[in-house]
């Protein structure tokens, strides 16, 4: 059975409780026992992001950019000591997704984790893929169909095959598809959506935040021909300030993929929302919660 679940928000904030969740996924990946030694760390400290943020030293192409992609991680605050192994949250696009300052165009969510964790509810480790809009093939060519089916097809290949498999061996992770997650915002939720279609069997859970669909036509089709065989968990945010005609394409895809596939979707919508990081981090603690809870229930507690 499909649910199809949609929340409005008006002028409240969401927060969360000092209320640990009381269901834990269970782990189906063994425990690592990984060398913190073997984890390859830059040591160039220009770039520093916030407290347990890490830029990999290793170097990583995708197709058709010649450019080396910048590959941030943040790890949870009781990684070391807990020894335990987390869920990985990917975002494609990751150039203002962690900062250590109270910033309006970032994200945050090194920030918003470390909320999360501090009241006992579970977190995760965060691959952030810092492509940039000035050099990311995928992003420039956003308005040329064929290309961007391409270059996206290239990076999600490269994100499942290539850069999943390193993570995984080089930090203590939950390598399921349950535990594996994938997000972004714009036209990287466009990306995030369209790699939970091709790769579910990877990337079981997504959160897409004010996702311009009406630019990606594809991603129609994408949905047609793959919703039977997609499952798991999709976060949708939408404010309803923003484009009237990207409104209704996102919720004629969520209701095709609701309608036709055995996914989870979670639609939330704020009456005074729009496309801005303000926004998507207001929520990113509600897509976390519930994205990470056992089952499809969490507690989420709102308060004005």
């Amino acid at each position: 059975m499909v649910y199809y679940l949609k929340l409005y928000a008006v002028v409240f904030s969401l927060l969360l409780y000092s209320i640990p969740l009381t269901a834990q996924i269970k782990r189906t990946v063994p425990a690592k026992n990984k060398s913190e030694s073997k984890i390859m760390i830059s040591s160039d400290t220009s770039y520093l992001r916030g407290e347990r943020v890490h830029l990999l030293d290793s170097s990583f192409l995708l197709p058709g950019i010649d450019q080396a992609l910048r590959i941030w991680v943040y790890l949870p605050k009781n990684y070391k000591s807990s020894k335990k192994n987390y869920p990985v949250i990917y975002f494609p696009e990751g150039s203002n997704v962690f900062n250590k300052k109270n910033e309006t165009n970032q994200w945050q969510v090194n920030i918003i984790l470390d909320s999360i964790e501090a009241v006992g509810s579970r977190t995760a480790i965060v691959v952030a893929i810092d492509a940039g809009f000035e050099n990311a093939g995928f992003y420039k060519s956003h308005k040329v169909e064929n290309d961007t089916l391409h270059l996206w097809n290239d990076f999600s290949i490269f994100l499942a095959d290539r850069l999943k498999p390193f993570i995984d061996q080089n930090f203590r992770t939950l390598g399921d598809p349950n535990n594996t997650l994938i997000a972004g915002a714009a036209q990287s939720a466009n990306h995030s959506y369209f790699t939970f279609l091709k790769r579910n069997e990877t990337f079981g859970k997504a959160g897409l935040f004010s996702p311009v669909f009406e630019i990606s036509d594809h991603l129609n089709y994408f949905t047609d021909s793959l919703a039977k065989g997609i499952s798991g968990k999709l976060f949708y945010y939408s404010g309803e300030m923003e484009d009237v005609i990207s409104q209704r394409k996102g919720e004629e895809i969520m209701m095709s993929l609701g309608e036709k596939s055995a996914a989870v979707i979670y639609s939330l919508s704020d009456t005074e929302g729009i496309s801005n990081p303000v926004f998507w981090r207001k929520y990113f603690s509600a897509f976390v919660t519930w994205a990470l809870a056992d089952g499809n229930n969490s507690i989420i507690s709102i308060k004005n």
